[in-house]
């Protein structure tokens, strides 16, 4: 398990200007109980897609 996920996804959301994406096993829960703005599945794996807040 990855324990530091969710830490380390609240810290790239702060930093990033566009979006975030993270790469996920198909059946794991979302990060931090945040549902993506979009995913993009393959048969193993899910892209889920964070878009940031526009200043």
């Amino acid at each position: 398990p990855d324990e530091d996920a969710d830490e380390l996804f609240t810290i790239a959301r702060t930093v990033a200007t566009n979006r975030v994406v993270v790469k996920r096993p198909d059946y794991a829960g979302f990060l931090s109980g945040l549902k993506p703005q979009t995913s993009i599945k393959t048969k193993k794996h899910r892209f889920d897609i964070y878009l940031t807040p526009r200043p």
